[in-house]
This record gives structure tokens, sequence and C-alpha cells, in this order.
């Protein structure tokens, strides 16, 4: 069957000794079945090897070549998924594969528990194109990364190579403690863990960020509706600010605190009513005060109220 794939025959097994280039797929390996005696630490060196020779004219010569006992080895792609070749190091064990008779070589990993496999990246990709004429890639594909050598995951990254309307990615970058969800039109979710911000933003621009102890909600309208409750409890001031439009409550709004300070007018229909507390209560205001209807005092009310005149005792007239 080997021998079917593009006339590859098994050559070797092999032992790894370079640590592989991050950037290629090609190593260089001691085919340990062809130099069965070599031992100590495989490493890739060059020896330097001189012959004199002496033609038919009797002519001397030196002849200098450079000889090793390793040779370089591209890798084989068993799965078309995968996009990246394993991060092999010195000496991990590889299976060496040679193509008919010449001089070609190919690996591909036979087994990762000898403890080689340190810092990795591997990229796998999902075609995402049914167009014949198009190439897979990182515009067509979507992908799935993980590098512990950059310390950064992509958990999937898609593209809109097949008609989608929208494209989507989730990161996570380890080194600099961030995790990322967004689209392509701008709508986004983040994590940032050196900072404590976690952070939601529409494309529109409308957020709501917590930022270590503080909350922040930036929007045209906010609506919150509950079954029963809504409560809100400040250390120190509520404020609230309305610069274009009123505030409307539909429900019962209750508010505890020292004291409650508004600027701007109060619009109100229905009653206004207090209650002692442990303190009494009181109202103090300044400027002109208007009433339509009465105002009682103690049960008596001041639009009808009397008094008797000290001299002849007859009722004083209402006031007006």
């Amino acid at each position: 069957m080997m021998q079917n794939l593009n006339n590859l025959i098994p050559y070797s097994l092999g032992i790894v000794a370079v640590n592989k280039d991050p950037n290629s797929d090609i190593i260089t390996a001691l085919p340990t079945s062809i130099f069965p005696l070599v031992d100590g630490e495989v490493v890739d060196q060059v020896e330097d090897y001189e012959s004199e020779i002496i033609d038919s004219f009797g002519r001397r010569s030196v002849v200098k070549v450079q000889t090793s006992n390793t040779i370089t080895a591209k890798w084989i792609c068993r799965d078309p998924n995968v996009k990246t070749a394993p991060d092999v190091r010195r000496g991990a064990e590889v299976q060496l594969y040679r193509k008919a008779n010449t001089d070609y070589f190919y690996w591909e990993t036979t087994t990762n528990t000898n403890n080689f496999e340190k810092l990795e990246e591997k990229v796998i990709g999902f075609s995402n194109t049914r167009d014949e004429n198009v190439q897979s890639g990182p515009d067509t594909d979507w992908t799935q990364m993980v590098s512990t050598r950059r310390k950064k995951a992509v958990l999937i990254n898609t593209t809109k190579s097949d008609g989608e309307k929208w494209a989507y990615h989730i990161g996570v970058d380890a080194k600099e403690g961030r995790v990322d969800i967004k689209d392509d039109i701008g709508n986004f979710f983040f994590i940032d863990s050196a900072n404590s911000i976690v952070r939601l933003q529409t494309a529109e621009g409308a957020f709501i960020e917590i930022n270590k102890r503080n909350i922040n909600i930036g929007c045209d309208n906010i609506s919150t509706q509950a079954d029963s409750n809504v409560s809100i409890k400040a250390g120190n001031n509520i404020s609230e600010e309305s610069t274009r439009k009123h505030g409307e409550y539909k429900a019962g709004w209750n508010t505890m605190a020292p004291t409650h300070a508004h600027e701007g007018n109060y619009g109100i229909t229905g009653g206004i009513f207090g209650q002692p507390g442990g303190y009494g209560s009181g109202m103090e205001m300044q400027g002109v005060m208007k009433v339509r209807g009465d105002v009682i005092v103690n049960g008596i009310a001041y639009s009808t109220h009397r008094h008797r005149e000290q001299g002849d005792g007859n009722l004083t007239n209402v006031p007006e």
C-alpha cells in the first residue's frame, strides 16, 4: 500500500537531529536503520573528507567532499484538514520514507510518549467553498488554531466563502490576558483579565462595560421589566439626569436616602404623602408654592378656616 503512495517506500526509523523550524515542514534526521552503530547524542554534524586520486596521466589531485549521517525529509500530511507539521524536537522518533530510488525523503511522527513535545502550534482548517476552481486557504477555510508557543488559541474563525452573511472569530490570547468574541460587522465581547474589564458592544455603539467594580452602560434607550421588584441600594447618592425627555415610572418607586436632591420640575399626577420616621418628618421650601385646592394642617382646612375676633367675638372672613 505504501508503495502506491507516490512510490514512497519505508526507509528507516529516524531520530530528529535538529529542532524543526516552526515555519517549515522539513527536518534533519538520522536514519537509525541505515546507521545502526551510531551512538551518543544525535546532532546534525557535517564532516569534511579529503581523498587523493591519481588519474590515467599520473596527475595527482585532492577531492574534498562533505559527508553527514543525517538526511533532510519533508513532512507527509495524512490528514488534509491538518495545515501545519508537528513541532518535533531533537531526539524525537519519526518514520522516514524514500521516494523510489531518488534522494527525496519524507517523514511522519510515530509517537509522542517520549517527552520531546514542548511548545507547539497546530492549525486545523475545514474547506468552506464548493467552487472547484478555488483553492483551500485562509480566505475560504474555517480554521482552528492552538499555539502554546505564542500563547494564543483560535477556537473558531469562520469565512463567508459559501455565501454566509456574517463571519465570526473566537480567540484567546493568554499572554496578554484577553478573550475576544466578535463578528465582521462590529459586534464584539471581550474579557481583559489584566485590567479586570468585561465589555459587550454592538456595531451601533451601545455597550455594557464592567470595569473592576464599576458598571457603565451606554445606549439610546434602556428598559427594565421585572415580574416582582426592582431594588436599588446606594451607599451614597442616586443621581438621575434627563436633558431632553422626561422620566416615567409606571410602578412604585421607593428610595431610602438621608437626602434626595432634584433639579428641574416635578410633574405629579396623584397625591404626595409623608409619615414620620426615626427623626420625624418635615418639609422646607424656598420660593413660591402654588396650590390648586385646599391645604389641610392638623385637620384644619386653610381655605375655609375662620378665626374669632378678640373684640366682638365675630368670625373673620375666609382667606382670599
